[in-house]
């Protein structure tokens, strides 16, 4: 995958993957964070090979210590509510909550007149990103807001009408345009017995129109198993 061109001329992104079944004496086989933007196999970095370490990953390479304020944040935040979870004994959901709260954490440093480029400067400041656009981005907006609604009045009259309304069928096109900012928190929880949960909240439809907490929640649950051959 490192080596695949078409790997490299895609846009950056950051792959974190391993065998989460792989336990050691210190915790798990580390996991490895792979990217377009690294050229030897051997620099690959690796992480979460040890307990009760904290790692951050942002939309930057990976860097030890990290070089971007929100991600030093984040770890910091990440820290404090464990610690709080395990002298409050909190269950599953209870530690959902409080993390979802740390997705939450706004400090974008905001001020009156600010360009496109200022906005996206300001970017490795803040956890959460307020949405932002141009002149252009929030048209954009608009027109996703008004063809939703045109989709929804079409829908309802579908089977009592002969209309020729086009209505596009892939509405998750609107993604790739308007305004710039957090879409999406996701939260994986993974317990030693191989539990998982996952949990996606949507802060956005697909038309730009925001989402009320919680209105947006996806929840999954399921196993790994061991599937290494018995001795």
């Amino acid at each position: 995958m490192v080596d695949d061109p078409a790997t490299k001329a895609s846009g950056g992104f950051s792959l974190i993957c391993g065998d989460l079944k792989h336990k050691t004496d210190n915790g798990i086989e580390p996991l490895a964070i792979l990217t377009n933007r690294c050229d030897q196999l051997d620099s690959v970095p690796r992480i979460a090979g040890e307990r009760g370490a904290t790692y951050g990953l942002s939309n930057t390479i990976y860097v030890e210590p990290p070089t971007w304020p929100k991600i030093e944040k984040g770890k910091q935040l990440l820290e404090a509510t464990i610690q709080e979870a395990v002298e409050n004994d909190l269950d599953d959901e209870a530690l959902m909550d409080r993390l979802i709260t740390l997705l939450e954490d706004d400090t974008m440093p905001l001020r009156p007149g600010m360009s496109i480029q200022d906005h996206m400067d300001a970017l490795r400041h803040s956890v959460f990103i307020p949405a932002f656009s141009d002149t252009e981005g929030w048209k954009d907006m608009a027109d996703a807001i008004e063809e939703g609604k045109a989709k929804a009045a079409f829908d309802v009259i579908e089977d009592e009408s002969d209309s020729d309304t086009q209505i596009p069928a892939d509405p998750h096109v609107n993604f790739m345009k308007g305004a710039y900012g957090t879409q999406r928190q996701t939260l994986i929880l993974i317990d030693w017995e191989g539990n998982v949960t996952y949990k996606e909240r949507a802060l956005w439809d697909s038309h730009g129109n925001r989402l009320e907490k919680g209105k947006g929640d996806l929840v999954i649950k399921y196993k790994i198993t061991d599937s290494s051959p018995e001795e």
